[in-house]
């Protein structure tokens, strides 16, 4: 088995936190991968996630499961500049939402990119 780890959202019910840690586990385990690591950072922190950027550098584990894409970096515009960054140090991403294949596949993150830049109208609002 890869070594692996999680991500998953702040905390918001400890409800939608125990549906997302449970997601992500399932995955973890379809994929025949072991859990060595956890990480939730609570509203507003970010110190989890530079741990987990600083483990990924070191090379603590190859292969990462989050709950969705934004769960990254808060916000889909800053996710794959994290993606980015876990690419380099050579961890695979996977994100429950979008099943077992990596998000760190070049055309999968070349198609999470576009999206991100390509500006999208969300009600009355423009988003990008």
């Amino acid at each position: 088995m890869n070594a692996a780890t999680y991500t998953y959202a702040a905390r918001p019910t400890p409800e939608a936190h125990e549906r997302q840690q449970t997601a992500c586990l399932a995955l973890a385990r379809d994929l025949d991968l072991d859990v060595t690591r956890r990480y939730s950072d609570e509203a507003g922190e970010r110190s989890e996630l530079t741990r987990l950027l600083a483990d990924a550098a070191t090379g603590e584990f190859s292969a990462l499961v989050i709950a969705r894409l934004d769960r990254l970096g808060r916000t889909i515009p800053v996710a794959p500049h994290v993606l980015a960054d876990l690419d380099t140090a050579g961890v695979c991403v996977y994100a429950v939402d979008r099943g077992t294949y990596p998000l760190t596949d070049r055309m999968t993150l070349a198609d999470i990119l576009t999206a991100t830049i390509r500006p999208c109208t969300c009600g009355r609002h423009l988003t990008r």
